[in-house]
């Protein structure tokens, strides 16, 4: 079913926008979610999740149980209804494990369309897990590994390779449906997992050990993993850690009831009971594939389904930089500059210790669309302002570390101590030479800041560059009262930095 946003339908238009929703109908959950456009990174409006439970019975009677029915048919009709109010005409419901498998699906999913009007679409288990996966790949902008997506009645696996879904499967393996036909013997599910996963072939044609974890039960593992764990930035997105931990914390949340388990309050009742099977379906896929890293995934088949509609010139935009560059359109005085100020600064990284590449130079680039973001706040607190902007915003196509990374580099952009307090609390994600550098690319936009006064003039009227020993400032002889007594305290600064000595030399006009 394709978006009809894709060709910006007018009549959906709110506010200069056009808006559309998806309704995930799962085994556990029926979620509405509302975005506000068509874009690399969806704009999300309304989210909302019900836990109407419809595939607790599948497993052992092969039907949606009546009550489970009716209250699915209540969050429907709440969602239609909120949806009309809303304006929006463009809804796409979505259905997976527990109405495709129940025999009584099909005459729910008629009543669903004759009564409340939504025309939901089933989707088949390998459509689901390429949905997930390119959910996945939206928010990487390239994911090499296994993409893995847990639902209440089964598990979808793909293979991505990059921006691709290549191979995928869908299992009859969920906690709800585990529960359903084996009650509380571990011992016979670990038994049928193993045996089920052991006939795959996928795992002779995974290319690389990550393993990327998606849907409701196993973010609520890692959540709770980063809560026990005091994690410096207590996000899901961008967390990662390795198959040995992962392993380890499995078997203690296998072993333990879950009135008993740590951060427990972190989730809902009705998720909480799931989290033991939930974590022995995870353990068993992580020996089952050899995987040795484990990545969050707040993205999933709702993501992947907008990512699918996308063009293929959206698709190939870095999701990270995206944002970036919306935020400084919105929030920064001088953000047509952005572009101005990265490559002036780029000129304190061309060879030597300080080199910059790859993903390092990507965050380059981020760091100077953001580093104008709170301009608005209190001069006493911009730093502190944006700081928290970076290390507690929606971000997708970054880790925990490069979130940390950018944030040093704009704390040393507005001036703040290296020690001050949301600083303090990830530095020591980093090693020193990334520290270092971080604060390099933020002293040189601190100095690049002041000395055009945000114009784009004079960035194109002069230049920075490095020696092994030396850093130079480049400027025209006219304009050589530009560099005042704060211009120079602040390329003392980046000298001092990067162990240099400072200079500053005039060109003919």
């Amino acid at each position: 079913m394709e978006l009809k946003t894709a060709k910006t339908s007018a009549d959906n238009a709110i506010n200069g926008k056009t808006y559309f929703a998806i309704i995930d109908i799962g085994s556990n959950s029926v979620r509405l979610v509302t975005y506000s456009g068509l874009k690399r990174v969806p704009e999300i409006v309304f989210n909302e999740k019900v836990l109407c439970g419809l595939g607790e019975e599948v497993g052992r009677t092969g039907k949606l149980s009546k009550k489970a029915m009716n209250l699915a048919y209540s969050t429907l009709k709440r969602f239609s209804v909120l949806c009309k109010h809303a304006g929006i005409k463009e809804i796409y419901p979505l259905a997976t494990a527990a109405i495709r498998d129940a025999s009584n699906g099909p005459d729910f999913v008629q009543k669903i369309k004759e009564e409340i009007g939504l025309n939901i679409s089933i989707i088949d288990g390998k459509e689901e897990g390429r949905l997930s996966g390119l959910g996945v790949i939206s928010s990487e902008g390239s994911a090499h590994g296994l993409m893995g997506d847990l639902g209440g009645g089964s598990l979808e696996l793909a293979i991505l390779n990059g921006r691709d879904v290549s191979e995928r499967v869908s299992l009859p393996i969920g906690p709800l449906r585990l529960i359903a036909e084996f009650g509380d013997d571990t011992k016979a599910m670990k038994a049928y997992l193993k045996e089920t996963l052991s006939r795959l072939d996928l795992k002779k044609k995974l290319g690389h050990p990550n393993f990327y974890m998606v849907g409701g039960a196993w973010r609520n593992i890692m959540k709770m993993m980063i809560a026990e764990r005091s994690t410096p930035i207590p996000l899901l997105q961008g967390f990662r850690t390795n198959a040995k931990n992962m392993n380890s914390y499995c078997r203690r949340l296998i072993s333990s009831k879950p009135s008993d388990l740590p951060y427990r309050h972190l989730i809902s009742g009705r998720r909480l009971e799931l989290m033991p099977v939930a974590a022995l379906i995870l353990k068993e896929v992580l020996k089952a594939f050899k995987i040795k890293d484990c990545k969050a995934s707040t993205y999933g088949l709702r993501e992947g389904y907008v990512f699918d509609n996308l063009t293929e010139a959206m698709k190939s935009k870095d999701p990270f930089l995206s944002v970036c560059k919306e935020l400084a359109r919105e929030r920064s005085r001088f953000a047509e500059h952005s572009r101005l100020l990265y490559d002036w600064t780029s000129g304190l990284f061309k060879g030597g210790k300080f080199d910059i590449r790859n993903q390092e130079d990507r965050l380059h680039l981020a760091i100077c669309y953001l580093s104008d973001i709170a301009w608005r706040g209190h001069p006493d607190y911009r730093s502190v302002t944006a700081v928290e902007q970076i290390l507690q915003g929606n971000f997708v196509g970054l880790t925990h570390e490069d979130r940390a990374y950018v944030a040093i580099a704009v704390n040393e952009a507005y001036g703040a101590p290296i020690n001050s307090d949301p600083i303090r609390q990830v530095i020591q994600m980093l090693p020193m030479k990334q520290i270092v550098k971080a604060r390099i690319v933020g002293a040189g936009l601190r100095l690049a800041h002041r000395l055009s006064g945000g114009t784009s003039h004079m960035l194109q009227e002069s230049s920075i560059s490095v020696t092994k020993s030396e850093i130079t400032l480049r400027l025209r002889k006219d304009h050589q009262d530009l560099a005042n007594n704060v211009v120079r305290k602040r390329l003392a600064n980046l000298s001092q930095l990067m162990a240099k000595t400072a200079d500053i030399t005039y060109t003919e006009n």
